[in-house]
């Protein structure tokens, strides 16, 4: 049944460029706003590409900044929570309620918080690479890493 579906969808989509393009032969044109010409689109990357270069370095900076910054708060962090069992039972479970709370849920809030600039897309980097960080480094959480000999 499952199969039957991705074939319908297939085909459905093969219709769809087939028309996109029949269309073409047929007179209606798709206006440029929703299909633009790959020569269009290369002639406006080649237009932008300055701005696209500093744009691309602010988001890696901000992007490797959240990383490093996650990183440095999530390390100390397994490293209490693996060794201290009270502080384990306080903050695992607080740890817990934050990462199922959707970051895209966060992200408004964090700006109003924060204001528009780097800061809050430098927090939604931390907050979406926390947990996982600590989790990995946390030697309990992770049973199926360690060698069987042990």
């Amino acid at each position: 049944m499952e199969i039957n579906r991705l074939a319908r969808d297939d085909a459905v989509d093969l219709y769809g460029a087939a028309r996109c393009l029949g269309s073409k032969r047929s007179g209606t044109e798709i206006p440029g706003w929703i299909l633009p010409a790959p020569s269009a689109i290369i002639a406006a990357a080649r237009d932008w590409a300055p701005d696209l270069l500093y744009n691309s370095y602010v988001t890696l900076r901000e992007t490797v900044l959240g990383f490093l910054l996650a990183f440095a708060l999530s390390l100390p962090l397994a490293v209490i929570i693996a060794f201290t069992v009270t502080l384990r039972r306080l903050i695992y479970p607080i740890l817990l309620g934050l990462q199922s709370v959707p970051k895209v849920a966060l992200a408004p809030l964090v700006i109003l918080w924060l204001g528009i600039g780097s800061w809050p897309k430098i927090v939604i980097v931390v907050l979406v690479c926390f947990f996982p960080i600590l989790v990995m480094s946390w030697p309990d959480s992770r049973p199926y890493l360690r060698p069987c000999w042990t």
